[in-house]
């Protein structure tokens, strides 16, 4: 499925099923996409600011360049998520699942990251 450069701001996406689907620059500001099926679906340089993607499987989905400032990923499964230059400004990742090499490019001053992963011990 195609979405890539979709202007979708504000769009109510509540449970979807957008397993490898392409968001590739898409404008999804403030969109609900919790409780959805969003496994290897690609987001690279989209704007998901004040996204609501709690309980959402982001598994393997490519968030490279991503703009998650305000988002709420609170319960998303984000294994194997690619993070690379992700903003993630006062994001919510309360007991998201994540890799434990977030830890490492977290703490690794070469990485792309844009900023600190906002990451507590479980």
């Amino acid at each position: 499925t195609q979405f890539r450069w979709a202007n979708l701001h504000q769009t109510v996406m509540i449970r979807c099923d957008a397993e490898g689907a392409n968001f590739s620059g898409a404008s999804l500001h403030r969109t609900d996409l919790r409780l959805s099926n969003l496994r290897s679906a690609s987001f690279a340089g989209a704007n998901l600011r004040g996204a609501k993607l709690c309980y959402s499987d982001l598994s393997g989905a490519d968030l490279t360049g991503a703009d998650l400032t305000g988002a709420d990923l609170t319960g998303a499964n984000l294994t194997g998520a690619h993070i690379e230059a992700v903003c993630w400004r006062s994001t919510t990742l309360q007991r998201a699942q994540v890799d434990a090499s977030w830890a490492l490019k977290a703490a690794d001053k070469s990485s792309r990251l844009v900023q600190p992963l906002p990451l507590t011990p479980v």
